[in-house]
């Protein structure tokens, strides 16, 4: 689900008069507390010489803010969100996207 199709249709619906992209925009900048301790692992699993990503069932607005304005795109690979790839976790086709962008193979899940 889109978050701003879903903001703009529950503002009709509610009677409540608001720009969307607004709310979107508090919403997600309040939400936005990352984890020390990942940070600290990114730095960790980087150092290691493994691949750092992300797989996750946000939708497109929430992954490109986490890659963009919270600055994970710079610190991981690729990121990998349900919204973008139509199908989420745990169906198994999120699995085999992030497998085949990643060239890695799929183990049991």
């Amino acid at each position: 689900m889109d978050l701003l199709d879903h903001i703009r249709n529950w503002a009709t619906h509610s009677g409540y008069s608001c720009d969307p992209q607004q709310v979107l925009d508090y919403w997600l900048e309040k939400d936005a507390i990352p984890d020390e301790r990942i940070l600290e692992l990114f730095e960790e699993v980087e150092q290691s010489g493994a691949r750092n990503v992300i797989a996750t069932n946000n939708e497109n607005h929430r992954a490109t803010y986490i890659e963009e304005q919270m600055g994970f795109g710079g610190k991981v690979e690729a990121i990998f969100a349900s919204g973008r790839m139509k199908c989420a976790k745990p169906d198994q086709r999120f699995f085999e996207h992030v497998s085949a962008s990643l060239n890695t193979e799929v183990s049991n899940l």
